[in-house]
């Protein structure tokens, strides 16, 4: 509970202050709530390493915005390209997991083209002639709070874990006695 309680409330109170500091400094911090999450579940999710995490979040989010780019420039706004370009991204994002041999999981991969999507596709509906300069503040508008969000289950991963109730009362428990050897019987 103690953990849950210091990420909650970490990334509560960091992406609080990445809106206010977004804010006052103009530094276009976009979708921090999507950004927070993001980081903080990226940190949670167990099975890799924290860089492992990481160089697969990238692998999606670098594939996202590719193709964004491959929209922008090559295909018209319709479905039929809309359907292509995510084709091709999961695709090679699951070529790019699978060619890493375990070493880049495949959801954190995910959650990296989630970030890239869910920051920029409203953003790119309104205005896809705009994609060079937009998708450049949008990618770096949700890095910082994906990047505070992360941050803080890096930090809360330092604290020790609380023990359940049920381990504490296991162990107050003596431990019982060594069974005595028994003879075995002989039949003559």
């Amino acid at each position: 509970m103690r953990r849950t309680l210091i990420i909650g409330f970490g990334a509560a109170i960091l992406g609080g202050l990445a809106v206010l500091l977004g804010s006052w400094l103009d530094l276009g911090l976009t979708d921090v709530l999507l950004g927070t999450a993001l980081g903080a579940a990226l940190g949670l999710a167990p099975g890799a390493s924290a860089p492992q995490k990481v160089a697969a979040f990238f692998v999606g989010f670098l594939i996202a915005w590719v193709g964004y780019a491959i929209r922008a420039a090559a295909l018209p706004d319709v479905t039929v390209s809309r359907a292509i370009v995510v084709f091709i991204s999961v695709a090679l994002i699951t070529l790019a997991c699978a060619f890493s041999r375990g070493r880049l999981p495949l959801w954190a991969a995910f959650l990296g083209a989630v970030g890239m999507t869910g920051a920029y596709e409203f953003t790119y509906v309104a205005a896809p002639y705009n994609f060079i300069t937009d998708s450049v503040s949008t990618a770096t508008g949700i890095l910082v709070p994906i990047g505070f969000g992360f941050l803080v289950t890096l930090l809360a991963a330092l604290v020790p874990a609380e023990r359940s109730p049920d381990a504490r009362a296991v162990s107050a428990e003596p431990s019982p006695a060594p069974a005595a050897p028994v003879a075995a019987e002989v039949a003559p």
